[in-house]
């Protein structure tokens, strides 16, 4: 689901990257906008939501500190993670 993926792939990006996704504002419950606004929140991230309905996103990984889940993704805890460059 989009918690494993967005904690997978922010992993992946280079700081300056971006992160992008669609459905942010879809009509269906999919968890996606809840969860996006909760990663960006905790982890100080500027969200952009793109084009008129709201339905894509995007999060430019910024300079400093990388973070990511702890390895039990179900916390929904994010933590500094050293491991990643």
């Amino acid at each position: 689901g989009i918690k494993v993926d967005i904690g997978t792939w922010y992993r992946k990006v280079k700081v300056g990257g971006i992160i992008a996704g669609h459905d942010y504002k879809s009509r269906a419950d999919t968890g996606i906008y809840q969860f996006i606004n909760e990663f960006t929140d905790m982890n100080g991230l500027r969200l952009v939501v793109l084009g008129g309905k709201g339905k894509g996103w995007l999060i430019v990984k910024p300079l400093g500190i990388n973070y990511g889940y702890s390895e039990d993704i179900r916390s929904k805890v994010l933590v500094p993670d050293s491991r990643i460059t």
